[in-house]
């Protein structure tokens, strides 16, 4: 090549061989020999040029990546070709759009969600195999070889959208038999030293007898259903055989990091109990959306782990010029897929590592050259959307019912036939949940995020996934209500009102709502907004004015969200607003609502174990809390009566002010009225304390509460009305939380805190 010499990487034996089974290994070897620049890899007698930045990517496909061209046998050789040399991945130019006007329809987006219900019963037929067949039985539990297990999900799945009800159990039997002579066949392409060359697959050698074999079963299996074409039946094998290494490779590493993450999978599982998913309708809203959990996590798997780490070689068109090098063209190029997915100029100083919530702050245009998620350099791969229908159907299904979690010790199992893309032997306990309906408000992420909204959800969960149409008639309402992101996924837009359940808790609502529609009618402070509710146009069987059948609605308040990211900037805006509040109801309300006595949710039954109401030896203590429970109850002093001015107030602001997203000096709003009758004080400690505990904040933010004893003495109740709530909920959930091991230290630090401030005040 011209210009400054490229350096060469040569791995001995088969260069092919070795990005397809120790790709980690061959990535290293080319990182270290050339660092940030492209490199050639020795094929043979191919000599492919290895790129693995955005820069590179981009350069590469400017102005001829339609003229691209990649070689039937993908430089593997005649074996290869033999096998899957005709298929839609590996043809170019005109071939590769005429089998592609075949096979699109079927792969369209819209067709991969029609397959939703297929896909579903699939996912528990492959559940109950696989609880059938654990490599180690368990009580209540299966063990799972990931890998291998994974990749009989999409033989299971994909070949429904070719063969239909054709595709029965005897037939999925046949395929699977199928699939163990197509690997074979496959490893003799990659790792074989002659298969490469035509003439020795003339020869009867063990590698022509398996290819021979995979032919005759392959064909007759396909003309039991169809009559068909060559290219036809090599693009059928790419998509379903490929596709099992390629897909269940990837559902596999989605289920370890779940694994390794239990923070992350807790938060997923309340993201998928939030939206419901009961029905087809409720499913393709959450598949589809694009600022979900779930769309991130398998952006993030893909990332990490994707199907293909090196790209199959596309040959240039025209000269160019990719980092300071000159490449003729027809230079065959590939591209270090994982290099390229974590690189740090992209991806910033953490890109190796999981963390799906960072795609929540990037746009698609920043990681346009930068994130290739199947192995596609000019095409798109035509199987993607069904891709992203089964990952995210496995991951809905599993973990409704399931956590997951690492086995401790390597239970030994070997890697299984249909291996072709060889990854580390991966174990996972897939253990039911005990209660498979968990509350949303469960414990808090660590660091991440506060749970906003209403804390009574519960029965809300229960209740159909859309307002049925006559509560929207009871509303003077018109339109499909369009659900609305954030919270826990059960409010509705409809036009410019907002429709949400009202928790099982109606009378407490409509209080709310009356209380609303005053306090908007006397508001004498100017420091919040409320939203106005809208009065029902005949009044409930039971006599409620602003609730029907366990709806209300009030009107949208427009360009306004919560921003936990923007909150360290905001803790004294959320004060101000709260204490604005505050003083018009105070004068607004003079009587305790006889509703707070009666309530016995967590949060109600944490208040009064923090205000002495009800002994503390009433409550269980989940082990992992017990330590900074009984640390607070020592910190725990008597008040001064007179201090005491109680009145109603809000008992979970941090997550229910919201702030203007245009114009920072906009009023903000107060949403979702958690009402409790306490000193104006202790409600803004429980913003304090969630500052401490679930926002990393430190000693400065108790600085805006106040370091007195009285205001110390409020925090240390706001601290114990949280922490028995976080206990409650692992009781309530059946120690369904028991993945999150961060929350007791954030509990330890945020006691921490207070304790060196009131030890501060004794000497």
């Amino acid at each position: 090549m011209d210009g400054v010499p490229m350096k060469e990487l040569n791995v001995g034996g088969t260069s092919k061989a070795a990005i397809v089974f120790l790709p980690l290994q061959t990535s290293k070897q080319g990182e270290d020999l050339a660092h940030d620049e492209p490199y050639i890899l020795r094929n043979g007698k191919h000599r492919e040029v290895v790129i693995h930045t955005a820069e590179h990517v981009r350069e590469f496909l400017r102005n001829d990546s339609k003229d691209h061209f990649r070689p039937t046998d993908l430089n593997f050789g005649d074996y290869f070709y033999q096998v899957l040399g005709q298929c839609v991945g590996a043809l170019s130019g005109e071939p590769w759009r005429a089998v592609r006007r075949y096979f699109d329809p079927a792969y369209t987006h819209n067709a991969g969600l029609g397959l939703i219900p297929s896909f579903q019963a699939e996912v528990v037929k492959w559940l109950t195999a696989l609880k059938n067949d654990s490599l180690r039985s368990g009580v209540g539990r299966m063990v799972v070889h990931a890998p291998t297990s994974c990749k009989l999900l999409p033989l299971r799945v994909i070949p429904l959208s070719f063969y239909g009800e054709a595709f029965d159990d005897e037939a999925y039997s046949h395929l699977l038999r199928i699939s163990k002579l197509q690997g074979q066949a496959l490893k003799y392409a990659v790792t074989g030293r002659w298969q490469k060359y035509r003439w020795y697959n003339l020869l009867p050698t063990s590698s022509s007898q398996v290819l021979e074999q995979y032919h005759r079963d392959w064909r007759k299996f396909n003309m039991g259903i169809l009559e068909t074409a060559r290219n036809y039946l090599q693009t059928i094998d790419e998509m379903i055989f490929t596709n099992i290494d390629i897909t269940g490779n990837v559902i596999a590493f989605m289920f370890t990091q779940l694994a390794k993450h239990p923070e992350f999978q807790q938060k997923l599982y309340e993201e998928i109990i939030a939206q419901k998913c009961e029905s087809e309708l409720d499913l393709k809203q959450y598949i589809t959306q694009q600022s979900t959990l779930l769309h991130y996590l398998c952006l993030e798997s893909v990332r990490l782990h994707p199907a293909i780490w090196f790209s199959v070689p596309e040959y240039t068109a025209i000269d160019k010029v990719i980092g300071r090098y000159k490449i003729p063209a027809q230079t065959p190029v590939i591209i270090d897929v994982r290099r390229l997915n974590t690189n740090a100029l992209t991806w910033g100083p953490d890109g190796g590592e999981f963390r799906p919530e960072r795609f929540a702050s990037l746009s698609p245009n920043e990681y346009r050259y930068g994130f290739m998620r199947f192995g596609v350099v000019s095409g798109r791969c035509l199987g993607k959307h069904m891709a992203d229908v089964l990952m995210k159907i496995a991951i809905i299904t599993i973990l409704k019912q399931y956590r997951i979690e690492e086995v401790e010790k390597n239970i030994g199992v070997k890697e299984g036939d249909l291996a072709f893309i060889q990854r580390k032997n991966i174990t996972l306990n897939i253990r039911p949940r005990k209660s498979a309906r968990m509350s949303p408000h469960g414990a808090r992420s660590a660091l991440s995020r506060q749970l906003s909204g209403r804390q009574h959800r519960e029965q809300a969960l229960t209740m159909n996934a859309l307002p049925p149409p006559h509560i929207l008639a009871a509303f003077g309402l018109r339109g499909t209500p369009q659900r609305l992101p954030g919270g826990q996924g059960q409010s509705y837009q409809v036009g410019d009102a907002v429709l949400k359940p009202v928790d099982g808790e109606e009378e407490e609502a409509e209080y709310i709502s009356r209380l609303q529609e005053v306090l908007l009618r006397q508001k004498k402070t100017p420091g919040y907004r409320l939203a106005e509710p809208i009065p029902a146009t005949t009044a409930s069987e039971k006599g409620y004015g602003y609730v029907v059948d366990g709806w209300g609605a009030t009107r949208l308040i427009p360009d306004c969200a919560d921003d936990p990211d923007g909150r360290g900037r905001r803790w004294n805006g959320i004060l101000h607003a709260g204490r604005e509040f505050h003083a018009d109801l105070v004068a607004a309300v003079h009587k305790r609502p006889a509703f707070i006595a009666a309530r016995t949710h967590r949060w109600a039954k944490g208040d009064r174990i923090a205000w002495s109401e009800e002994p503390k030896d009433n409550i269980q203590i989940a082990p992992r809390f017990r330590g900074s429970f009984d640390r607070l109850v020592q910190l725990q002093r008597p008040v001064d009566a007179d201090s005491l001015h109680c009145q109603l107030v809000h008992g979970d602001l941090a997550g229910n002010v919201l702030f203007s997203k245009s114009d920072p000096r906009a009023t903000p709003a107060i949403i979702d009225l958690s009402l409790y009758w306490r000193p104006v004080e202790y409600s803004e400690a429980i913003v304090i304390a969630d500052g401490l505990i679930w926002h990393g904040e430190g000693e400065d933010l108790v600085h805006l509460l106040g370091t007195e004893e009285f205001q110390l003495q409020m925090l240390v109740r706001a601290l114990i009305f949280r922490i028995v709530a976080s206990s409650e909920a692992i009781r309530e959930a059946d120690c369904a939380l028991d993945g999150l091991l961060d929350e007791p230290k954030l509990f330890e630090r945020a006691v921490g805190i207070v304790d060196r401030f009131l030890h501060s005040l004794e000497t």
